[in-house]
């Protein structure tokens, strides 16, 4: 796995085919969970709304769109999103565990 964090989610994105025009956003929320572990995709959600003039549940909904669409239209089957069907929230939590343990 590359050395950079954000080189880290952006490959953990793309191998999970969640479709690159919502990488920033996933991103993003990724790394709010990653330094604030006690809250959730939602509070995250919220916080990056607040930062960027939008609705929490737009960014709810943004991402869940993404993990929909990538479980449509995975290329890579054994992708752990795709083999375990991961809701937007465990895909999240997947990843800040994976960045964790990368540390």
């Amino acid at each position: 796995m590359p050395n950079n964090l954000e080189e880290r989610i952006r490959q953990l994105l793309a191998d999970n085919d969640i479709p690159e025009q919502y990488h920033a956003l996933i991103q993003a929320i990724i790394l709010i969970l990653a330094e604030h572990p006690d809250d959730s995709l939602k509070g995250a959600c919220r916080m990056y709304a607040e930062q960027n003039g939008t609705s929490g549940k737009i960014v709810y909904q943004t991402i869940r769109r993404a993990v929909n669409r990538s479980w449509e239209e995975s290329s890579q089957p054994a992708s752990p999103l795709y083999t375990r069907r991961m809701s937007p929230e465990e895909f999240v939590q997947f990843a800040v565990d994976l960045l964790h343990e990368a540390e």
